[in-house]
């Protein structure tokens, strides 16, 4: 459980593929590297021992080395590590060399939950597993002696994880050991402590006099208390280790081929569930195939019947392309026919304007001709000369007879008859004028009188005496001009009131409106005017 921690806190310690098969007794796995496993054991092996029956000395081989150094080359790319495998306090002396740059987490486990836990799978008596974990522990401190290392006691690690993760990961980190994630407390699992027995149990008293010294060191060497020197072993340990592995063997191996066979059973049962299952995921793809198969076939007669379709449609197609060809051509000859005809068409509207021009000069130049001799036929020389003409048939007896000039002039009234123009009126003479004025003055005394002044009166008499009939026409009208209009009227029209009234307004320092009241000397319709505007 403390690799896994360390895992799961960013040590690389192998791919799924590399590492042990997770077991009944560990399901979370073991995080030991099989190539690892698998060179402790032929060091083992190669030094006439196994990892139950340690050999009395282990020899550095060079072919050692170099597959160690395979194995570290595979994890040195992946940033920090790690490598767990027991065995290796049996082999140390072939990888204290190769990893004397590396730290060593040493986990120490109480003796008599060591002996537990080798003796419900492989079948060895207390006495066994206690030798074991003895010359174990003994080896791997004797080996580091000299050598920085963290001591970590797996069962006080058990009882308060937070505590000890957080205690192991400052020693880590002062050892620059870098995690990249904290140590996960939940990553121990409580029901996987059945082999921890208790301290205050009576199997203590198992343990030798050797075995409880060497506990007693280790755990003062995890709680960094001062430890002494490492115990010695207990004299003849190894050849009795020897001597039990050798008469235990055959047990441990039938055990062992149990469990084998056991994990074999359940295996066969695994893969002769997974046949089954293929078997029938087989007979489905089966079904699914000879489906697919007339789906296929169906599909092939579609596409035979897509490919006529489609080889009658490339024969319209190709119909059509030509048939699209002519039309390009036709509609390209349309296209220079029409721009000679929008030439044509151009110059036409500018030929056109230009006549228009012309008829609409020539038309302004004969209605004012016909508008100067209608006009010429309404003067004093008109009708003495309409006169004249009169007494001149009358004399030659040629009435009933029209000359040129009258031809003309009956020209000149269908004219302006027929575009609905204006007819020249005859200009009053300056008397009729002086008449109109008087008129007005008369029906308008108030307002005259108002108005009248001398500077005003000999300026109307410059105008009458030195100017001729149309210019004092034009002066008139513009002195008096509503004074023909009979038609005019207003509600104060015959208000003689309105001829004194006397209006007084407010004064504004900031008006809003500006109000202009147009005068036409009508004197009671302004009054009447600015008695409203007054009144709202």
């Amino acid at each position: 459980m403390v690799a896994g921690a360390l895992a799961n806190a960013g040590l690389f310690a192998g791919f799924n593929g590399d590492l042990l098969r997770d077991q009944d007794d560990n399901p979370h796995g073991f995080f030991e590297r099989t190539d690892v496993v698998t060179l402790n054991d032929v060091i083992l092996a190669e030094m006439k021992g196994s990892w139950f029956d340690p050999p009395f000395d282990v020899l550095v081989q060079p072919e050692y080395c170099t597959e160690l150094s395979v194995i570290l080359d595979s994890l040195s790319n992946d940033g920090p590590w790690l490598l767990k495998d027991p065995r290796m306090c049996l082999t140390w002396p072939v990888w204290k060399e190769q990893l004397a740059e590396a730290h060593v987490l040493y986990v120490y486990r109480n003796p008599l939950s060591v002996a537990k836990s080798l003796a419900s799978p492989h079948g060895f008596p207390y006495l066994m597993g206690l030798a074991l974990w003895e010359y174990y522990n003994s080896h791997i401190l004797k080996m580091l002696q000299g050598r920085r290392f963290t001591a970590l006691s797996f069962d006080a690690l058990s009882e308060d994880p937070p505590s000890v993760l957080q205690r192991l990961e400052e020693q880590l980190a002062a050892n620059d050991v870098t995690l990249k994630f904290p140590l996960a407390a939940d990553t121990f699992d409580a029901g996987l402590r059945r082999s921890v027995i208790s301290r205050g149990n009576a199997s203590h008293q198992l343990l030798t006099e050797s075995q409880q010294a060497l506990a007693l060191y280790c755990d003062s060497l995890c709680q960094g208390l001062p430890a002494g020197e490492l115990p010695p072993l207990e004299r003849g340990l190894l050849p009795r280790i020897h001597d039990l592995a050798e008469a235990l063997a055959p047990l441990s191996d039938a055990i062992e081929t149990r469990a084998q066979l056991a994990e074999s059973q359940v295996l066969c049962a695994e893969r002769t569930a997974e046949r089954d299952e293929g078997l029938v995921q087989l007979r489905t793809v089966e079904s699914d195939y000879q489906k697919l198969d007339e789906a296929h076939q169906s599909e092939i007669e579609r596409h035979q019947q897509l490919v006529s379709v489609h080889d009658a449609l490339d024969k319209e197609h190709s119909a059509l392309a030509s048939a699209h060809s002519d039309e390009v051509a036709r509609h390209e000859s349309l296209i220079e026919a029409h721009n000679s005809l929008t030439e044509a068409h151009n110059a036409l509207g500018a030929e056109y304007r230009s006549l228009q021009e012309k008829a609409q000069f020539l038309f302004e130049l004969v209605t004012r001709t016909f508008e100067n001799l209608l006009a010429y036929e309404l003067s004093f020389l008109g009708r003495l000369g309409r006169l004249t003409r009169r007494s001149y048939r009358l004399l030659t007896f040629r009435r009933g007879q029209s000359t040129a000039y009258e031809d003309s002039l009956a020209e000149a009234k269908h004219h302006f008859e027929e575009f609905e123009l204006q007819v020249p009126e005859r200009v009053p003479g300056k008397l009729a004028m002086v008449g109109s004025v008087v008129r007005y003055v008369a029906e308008n005394p108030a307002g005259s009188a108002r108005s009248f002044s001398l500077p005003r009166l000999k300026r109307a008499a410059q105008v009458f005496l030195g100017s001729d009939a149309e210019d004092v026409k034009v002066w008139v009208d513009s002195r008096f001009p509503d004074r023909d209009d009979t038609g005019y009227s207003h509600d104060g029209a015959d208000d003689a009131s309105l001829d004194t009234l006397e209006l007084v307004f407010p004064k504004f320092d900031e008006p809003r409106v500006s109000i202009i009241v147009p005068v036409y000397n009508q004197y009671r319709a302004t009054m009447t005017c600015l008695r409203s505007v007054l009144a709202h």
